[in-house]
């Protein structure tokens, strides 16, 4: 089976970081699997653990994921309309320049960190759920 090179650069013109992510990405190519072998599979011994834990038949465990398909398929629609009203908002000029002044605020890494942190506590609160910004690094 011949596996396509990730890298086209030359290798004199490349430094050993290079080199090496070149060297990786090409063994990972490879070697690792394509994520759909993992889908199918993980698909697979899930039905078999349905059928065998279950009072559920072969064909009503196959129509259980069906329904189950169209649901996931109606969540997966709506992030990606998130994501995309969200960048489309982000993208705008107006909302740009607010989110650039609003970087150049503070001036260390602890600075940005406090109005986060208040905001988080703040929406937190509201949903009664564990904060979600934990501090990383000393």
């Amino acid at each position: 089976m011949l596996t396509p090179k990730i890298s086209s650069i030359p290798e004199k013109e490349k430094g050993i970081l290079a080199r090496f992510i070149a060297w990786f990405s090409n063994w990972s190519v490879r070697w690792i699997p394509d994520s759909m072998v993992f889908v199918f599979v993980l698909t697979i011994i899930a039905y078999l653990m349905a059928l065998s834990l279950t009072q559920h038949g072969p064909i009503q465990l196959v129509d259980d994921w069906v329904k189950g398909f169209w649901t996931l398929l109606t969540f997966a629609m709506q992030m990606c309309m998130l994501m995309i009203t969200g960048f489309a908002v982000a993208d705008s000029k107006p909302i740009k320049n607010v989110i650039r002044r609003l970087v150049d605020i503070p001036k260390t890494r602890y600075l940005a960190d406090v109005p986060l942190r208040v905001l988080d506590r703040l929406v937190g609160s509201l949903g009664h759920r564990p904060y979600a910004v934990h501090r990383y690094g000393p």
